[in-house]
């Protein structure tokens, strides 16, 4: 069992599949306490494994990576305002940095989906324009 959400996990496990909290004890995550008995709980913890009273997931959500969900906003509104993939791929890479330093990875996922729609999108528009510099090229015979 799970020491940080109850949930039932094998023992050998590392981390829990479910709270995706680190079971070896070698995480340096971010601590919250039990408000009921005070002691130390790991970063993701939604239960006190010692009263079993339910903790305040307000505190746990703060922590999530703001960077990755903002690039991967930036990469759609791109989609309509083409000078935003610019911005989404730096913050994709931002989100992807600061994901490696939260317990759970959060947004990791979001801010490499960010950078592949940023990167493929500036791609694309460099093929448009030397597509379209070469037809100047052709069309007034310049050598």
């Amino acid at each position: 069992m799970c020491p940080h959400c109850g949930n039932k996990i094998r023992k050998e496990a590392n981390f829990c599949r479910y709270c995706h909290t680190s079971l070896t004890g070698d995480c340096t995550a971010k601590r919250i306490s039990c408000p009921r008995c005070g002691i130390a709980l790991p970063f993701g913890s939604s239960i006190c494994p010692a009263c079993n009273a339910k903790l305040n997931t307000a505190e746990i959500v703060s922590d999530v990576n703001v960077s990755s969900m903002v690039a991967f906003g930036l990469a759609l509104g791109g989609l309509l305002f083409p000078l935003l993939f610019i911005p989404a791929v730096i913050c994709g890479h931002i989100g992807y940095r600061n994901s490696k330093n939260l317990p759970t990875h959060a947004g990791k996922s979001l801010a490499i989906a960010a950078m592949c729609i940023g990167y493929l999108a500036i791609l694309i528009a460099v093929i448009i324009w030397l597509l379209i510099l070469l037809g100047f090229f052709i069309a007034f015979n310049i050598e």
